[in-house]
């Protein structure tokens, strides 16, 4: 009998520990939806107080997303510094034609100065009632188109 006896009352303290136990997890559980409620407030007013970044808005994603968009953003990068490449290695021979074509122009500027001064001396000369001798040429080169032509049948 002591040894029953013995055996309840070490199941009575285990069973006292229980209770004791359960009744400290029961008023932890009666105490949560309050803590709750209070870290949802903290957590609206950080939100609030937080400036808000309308050009960073990846800043809220998920860590998965965040890796995605980052590892994306990584190979923009990637195909940028191949185009800057690119556009580096073509820079010689794109200055050289720059070159190319401005001596061109300043050899053309200089020929349109020229025909601008030539034709304002035609107009002058025109004006003052003389004949420049391009007009002249051009009188004998029609008379002996004319010329030829009549002499061979042909209608000019």
């Amino acid at each position: 009998m002591a040894s029953a006896l013995s055996a309840l009352e070490a199941r009575g303290v285990a069973l006292a520990a229980r209770h004791g136990a359960a009744a400290q997890r029961a008023s932890q559980l009666r105490a949560l939806p309050t803590r709750i409620a209070a870290l949802e407030a903290d957590a609206a007013a950080l939100a609030a107080a937080q400036p808000a970044e309308p050009h960073a808005p990846a800043l809220g994603l998920p860590l998965a997303d965040t890796a995605a968009l980052l590892c994306a953003r990584e190979a923009e990068c990637v195909a940028l510094r191949a185009r800057v490449a690119g556009a580096r290695a073509g820079l010689p021979r794109r200055e050289r034609d720059a070159e190319r074509v401005a001596a061109e122009l300043l050899v053309l500027q200089e020929r349109k100065r020229g025909v601008v001064v030539a034709a304002l001396e035609a107009r002058r000369r025109r004006e003052e009632g003389g004949v420049d001798e391009l007009e002249e040429r051009g009188r004998w080169f029609r008379a002996a188109e004319m010329a030829l032509a009549n002499m061979l049948g042909v209608e000019a």
